[in-house]
């Protein structure tokens, strides 16, 4: 059971990456689509959608590090009662709605964002 549960993470946070990916400009689509197949549909023993990305030539390593770091700086936080969002899929400049105590929120632009 455990062993599924780590089966469903990987998925989700490779089909996350390849989202970032293609809404970075890095990789098309069709490349990304072509990674997670094969990663999923056959016994690869590629570890992850990025360690792919990069064998098959369609992202740089240097590429996947700015990728993981602008994933990891999506934190998002209310400055008036700390409740955290994870603002990744959230068009850089949009604004929202704390869940918790309704002050507006606005997801930052960054240098990764500027490349869209």
């Amino acid at each position: 059971m455990a062993a599924d549960f780590e089966v469903i993470k990987q998925i989700k946070d490779d089909n996350l990456f390849g989202r970032l990916v293609i809404n970075l400009g890095f990789a098309s689509e069709t490349h990304v689509d072509d990674c997670m197949l094969k990663l999923f549909s056959t016994k690869s023993n590629r570890s992850s959608l990025a360690e792919l990305l990069v064998e098959k030539g369609y992202v740089t390593p240097e590429a996947i590090k700015k990728i993981y770091a602008y994933k990891d700086a999506r934190v998002l936080t209310c400055p008036q009662c700390g409740v955290q969002y994870n603002s990744i899929l959230f068009r850089p400049g949009a604004k929202f709605f704390c869940h918790n105590c309704n002050t507006e929120l606005e997801v930052p632009v960054s240098e990764l964002d500027a490349r869209r």
